[in-house]
């Protein structure tokens, strides 16, 4: 296993004893993987890592891409691509209001993910910015 799959996984084992949102794509059963087909068809040489299931998106980080469901609209994103991670505009500092996420990609396309208010939305900000490459954004504490 190659080393920066060794530490994402590291990563997604972590997060998830932090924040009981979080699982780890081998602590789900079989039925848990089962609806999540929907929302990632693994690519090859591609690994799920960690996933958010009882959130108001569903969402997966693999080793390449971070894809969740908004509506009924799959947003597939490759984790090379995400530019910018930041609150939007009008979160008034609240850590505790927070819910939505704003990713921007290299394409200047902005998408905005719904996640648990408070700590929860932290730890998937978190999540993303230790899977993607440095230099995406930084969460605020």
């Amino acid at each position: 296993m190659p080393k920066s799959l060794k530490r994402l996984k590291f990563v997604a084992t972590q997060w998830s004893r932090r924040d009981p949102a979080i699982k780890t794509w081998e602590s789900l059963s079989e039925e848990e993987r089962h609806r999540l087909c929907n929302v990632l068809v693994p690519q090859p040489g591609e690994l799920p890592l960690a996933v958010a299931l009882d959130v108001p998106n569903p969402l997966v980080l693999s080793n390449h891409r971070l894809v969740w469901l908004s509506g009924e609209q799959v947003i597939d994103l490759d984790l090379n691509r995400i530019v910018e991670i930041h609150p939007p505009k009008d979160w008034n500092y609240d850590k505790l209001s927070l819910h939505t996420l704003v990713i921007k990609t290299d394409d200047s396309k902005q998408y905005l993910l719904e996640v648990p208010m408070g700590s929860t939305c932290f730890s998937i900000w978190n999540l993303i910015l230790n899977f993607k490459q440095p230099g995406a954004g930084k969460p605020i504490n």
